[in-house]
């Protein structure tokens, strides 16, 4: 330490170093665990697809406004789908504890409160938002919710003022300055509780929030509503959309006449073809199907192999939603984390033992990537094999 510095100079030395190392900790941490999870979907998603990341600005702040037909599955979904690392809101429930409120802040996450959480936790809404007007103006990036809930129906509900406000806030505390950007983002889950299922993410060309100045200057609460009545007509765009009116019914008259196509973009536009013609009281046009992807001896061959390695992490997650889960909305996510924690501890376990019985440090290291190979070959057959084995 150089001689000029005093007791104090040294004392605010260490704390500087201690802010750097947690910082770099913070970001090795979020790095791997984000390599994990993106691991992980692309075994959890027979196929995963994304459009549009042209539209992603590589710097400066953006808020990504998805429609929400998942639980948290969504959130970790774009951010996989995506190289910017952004901060997102959850449900104030999960932060009641202070070390899990530390441990969610670590990955970049912060409580919103709804009415249910009570007057005094609505009213700390405005301390949260300042972060995010914070976060923002230092050219970071958000991933937001704007329907303020989450239901698995295809369609898109009424959107809340929340990410307006924010967005209208960051831009006005720093004179129209910041520059920021929303990107309206389409999530599309063929099935959204069933593993080796297909996902589609659209992203939409960005708009300015600065265009709304004028507007907001003259009238604030106004404002908000045009941001969300043009967010929500750009977000429509995106998604697969069933009118509510006569759901069921329309639902069902789709899918027995729904076409394969091989691409879940392909999908989409063919679905919400047959769905707007129907809707209109008009018969669909004719579209061709594709063929569906056959599994093979060895696919099938693959899959009872994984069987046993697999078969317990599967009953685990199963009971765990059959047990504890109520809001059914939450099934494909905990499917999605349970495999990412479960499956690669139990195969940690597996791979413990071989070691332990043969002392055979090259069988020791084969063990779990021959595993993760022969999963990535049997997992698609693996669900008729399950299915076959159920009494």
């Amino acid at each position: 330490m150089p001689a000029f510095f005093n007791s104090s100079d040294c004392e605010l030395s260490i704390i500087f170093q201690q802010i750097d190392r947690e910082k770099r900790m913070k970001y090795l941490f979020n790095l791997v665990l984000r390599f994990f999870a993106t691991v992980a979907m692309k075994y959890y998603f027979r196929q995963w697809e994304i459009t549009g990341t042209e539209n992603i600005p590589a710097k400066g702040p953006v808020i990504f406004a998805a429609n929400h037909q998942n639980a948290f599955l969504d959130a970790i979904l774009i951010t996989c789908s995506i190289s910017r690392k952004p901060w997102f809101l959850a449900r104030a429930s999960v932060f009641k504890s202070h070390w899990a409120a530390k441990a969610l802040h670590f990955i970049r996450m912060m409580p919103i409160y709804r009415i249910r959480d009570g007057i005094s936790g609505v009213k700390r809404n405005d301390e949260v938002f300042e972060a995010c007007m914070s976060l923002l103006a230092k050219n970071n990036c958000m991933i937001m919710f704007p329907e303020g809930n989450h239901a698995e129906e295809w369609n898109l509900r009424s959107l809340q003022r929340g990410l307006p406000r924010i967005a209208l806030g960051a831009e006005n505390n720093n004179h129209w300055q910041t520059g920021l950007k929303i990107i309206p983002v389409g999530l599309h889950y063929e099935k959204p509780k069933e593993f080796r299922s297909r996902v589609l993410i659209k992203f939409d060309k960005p708009f300015d929030v600065a265009d709304y100045k004028e507007n907001y200057l003259k009238d604030p609460r106004k404002t908000l509503d045009l941001i969300k009545d043009d967010l929500y007509g750009k977000m429509k765009k995106l998604v697969f959309y069933i009118p509510p009116q006569n759901y069921e019914s329309l639902k069902q008259e789709w899918l027995s006449i729904r076409p394969y196509r091989k691409s879940i973009a392909d999908q989409l536009a063919v679905d919400q073809d047959i769905i707007d013609s129907l809707a209109a009281g008009e018969k669909p046009s004719q579209h061709t199907s594709d063929a569906k992807p056959r599994h093979f001896i060895h696919h099938y061959l693959s899959a009872w192999l994984i069987y046993p390695f697999n078969i317990l992490p599967y009953k685990i997650i199963n009971w765990v939603n059959n047990k504890f889960v109520t809001d059914h909305v939450f099934t494909g996510s905990i499917k999605y984390a349970g495999g990412l924690v479960l499956v690669p501890l139990f195969y940690l376990t597996l791979s413990s033992l071989v070691y332990l019985f043969t002392q055979n440090l090259i069988l020791f290291l084969a063990f779990i990537p021959a595993l993760l190979i022969l999963n990535f070959l049997g997992l698609d057959a693996l669900k008729n094999v399950v299915k076959k084995s159920k009494p």
